[in-house]
């Protein structure tokens, strides 16, 4: 539904509710032209084409919907990291010294990962404090019927 209102409306998006102050699109006063015009288009064919401008918007938000989704239960559950747990690794007194040197460099990194993390999620809880919700921001257009 709002795939569509945002396809055959100018609209506030301050004051979606206010469908008086509405203004039929460009999308929308071109239909009944093609329609009524010198060389009058199928009506079919019309359709067809409103149809799939709106399903491509709703497959659109869907995908968008789907990420932001993910991303809320990815912040929600540390990235599916394993942080709790000190794994033992045995090893031949030939690959000590290598084996050691690579569980240092692992143990960097693995910290890397952990702050990273944290970052994240800081940024996203300051995120919804300041905006009140994890979400894109919406797209601001000018509407030239709001004009004093």
């Amino acid at each position: 539904m709002a795939s569509m209102i945002e396809l055959w409306f100018n609209c506030d998006p301050e004051d979606l509710d206010n469908h008086q102050i509405w203004d039929a699109s460009e999308e929308l006063k071109r239909c009944p032209k093609e329609l009524q015009g010198q060389n009058p288009c199928n009506e079919a064919d019309l359709q067809k084409e409103i149809s799939d401008s709106i399903n491509k918007e709703m497959r659109k938000r869907l995908r968008e919907t789907e990420k932001e989704k993910e991303l809320l239960d990815a912040l929600q559950g540390d990235f599916g990291l394993e942080l709790g747990g000190k794994k033992t690794k045995c090893v031949a007194s030939s690959q000590l010294e290598t084996e050691t040197e690579r569980a240092k460099n692992m143990r960097k990194d693995w910290v890397k990962i952990k702050n990273m993390v944290h970052g994240v999620r800081s940024m996203s809880e300051t995120y919804f404090l300041t905006y009140g919700e994890l979400s894109a921001p919406a797209e601001v257009v000018s509407d030239p019927s709001l004009y004093d």
